[in-house]
């Protein structure tokens, strides 16, 4: 006969005894079957209730053909009944959410013929995939004020067993592949669909329906929602989020999109005058370096350590250095971790690549790059210097 379903019977009991079937250990966790429970398995899209059996926490709920195992985090005591309890704050909040699913997937399947062929309850969100792609803003607002409209009615939402042979007379929304009896939620004169999931007794109770994301999903769309209580949460964190902008900005919460994409467009300018004069600053820094070169052979070689400075900055930097003739560069830069940039102007004969695995044995560390640019980091700062030296040496070593 399988595990009594009390939660078919009665969604908005929270409480149930029950007798143990079978318990055994299961990789640090106990194993139960009762001979009835009120603990919804994963399925369906829908995820397992939680709560407690015995005091002890349930941790996993599932189906074994129509038994019903629940993993404990814990041995239960001795005794051949127990008490069990459901997390009714998750029960519940999964009843708004699949409720609002089957709502939802009839509002696109009326609007666009869009038909639902994939569910996911998450713990912050659900999602819906759509086999139709590019829905616009506006069905997208369309079909939210559909399904709120069904919510605000507080239709019944009816549950109920039907024969295979009974099925004909229903407009299910999607007929079954087996030739079975089908468990069929109806939300009252909208919807009618087959599913062994908890859902509330009307549709006021699902609160509101808010779609927050839509996106291209395997040649259709995914829709991302919240109901009930999750979209109140997520309402008041929006309207906390856009108060915060406002005060920063100085402005009201009509006057925001405004400010932003001016403020973005100030940002565009304003970071094409810095590169502008970063790269003024750089070009006047290179030469400054060029005039206290060492002449070596047929070339001059920059040797210099910083400390403190961006990366990215150094390296812009002796990009300036290689653009100038007859400049060979050895650059150290002393932060967290020993960096090394090394690079040569294109009218030097030599090959920087040797430089830097040398040297990058000096910091214990790693580096590569092309026979006229090279660049390596190790952890061992307080070397770099003697980096620096081992790779001058072989310059000197190769330009003599």
């Amino acid at each position: 006969m399988g595990t009594e379903r009390l939660y078919d019977q009665d969604p908005y009991l929270r409480e149930f005894d029950a007798r143990l079937i079978e318990w055994s250990d299961d990789q640090g966790k106990q194993r139960v079957i009762l001979d009835r429970t009120l603990f919804y398995p994963t399925s369906g899209g829908q995820p397992c209730d939680e709560g407690e059996l015995g005091g002890i926490p349930v941790v996993d709920v599932f189906e074994e053909g129509k038994t019903i195992v629940h993993m404990l985090d814990g041995k239960l005591g001795a005794g051949d009944r127990v008490a069990g309890k459901i997390d009714w704050d998750r029960r519940f909040d999964f009843m708004q959410q699949h409720t609002g699913q089957h709502i939802l997937s009839q509002a696109f399947l009326m609007k666009v013929g869009a038909e639902t062929v994939g569910f996911h309850l998450g713990k912050e969100s659900s999602t819906i995939d759509l086999n139709v792609a590019d829905i616009s803003t506006d069905t997208i607002h369309g079909t939210e004020l559909l399904a709120n409209k069904i919510v605000f009615e507080n239709r019944n939402v009816i549950v109920k067993v039907v024969p295979f042979d009974k099925l004909n007379g229903i407009p299910l929304r999607k007929r079954p592949k087996e030739e079975k009896e089908i468990r069929v939620v109806e939300i009252e004169g909208f919807d009618f669909s087959g599913c062994c999931g908890t859902h509330v007794r009307r549709t006021g109770e699902v609160g509101v329906i808010k779609v927050i994301r839509c996106e291209r999903y395997k040649g259709g769309t995914r829709v991302t929602f919240l109901g009930g209580w999750r979209a109140l949460k997520d309402y008041q964190k929006k309207v906390d989020t856009l108060k915060t902008v406002c005060q920063a900005m100085t402005v009201g919460e009509e006057d925001v999109s405004s400010m932003v994409f001016r403020w973005k467009e100030e940002r565009k300018i304003s970071a094409k005058r810095i590169r502008s004069l970063l790269d003024e600053k750089l070009g006047l820094e290179a030469n400054s370096l060029c005039e206290k070169a060492v002449n070596v052979g047929p070339f001059q070689m920059v040797t210099v350590v910083f400390e403190n400075r961006d990366p990215d900055e150094i390296q812009y930097l002796v990009n300036k250095l290689t653009r100038l003739e007859g400049i060979v560069t050895l650059i150290g830069l002393k932060g967290e971790r020993a960096h090394l940039y090394f690079g040569r102007s294109e009218s030097v004969d030599l090959d920087v690549r040797p430089l830097m695995m040398e040297a990058c044995q000096v910091i214990d560390g790693k580096g590569g790059g092309s026979s006229s640019m090279a660049r390596g980091s190790g952890g061992m700062t307080s070397r770099i210097d003697e980096a620096l030296e081992r790779a001058k040496k072989l310059v000197l070593e190769k330009a003599s």
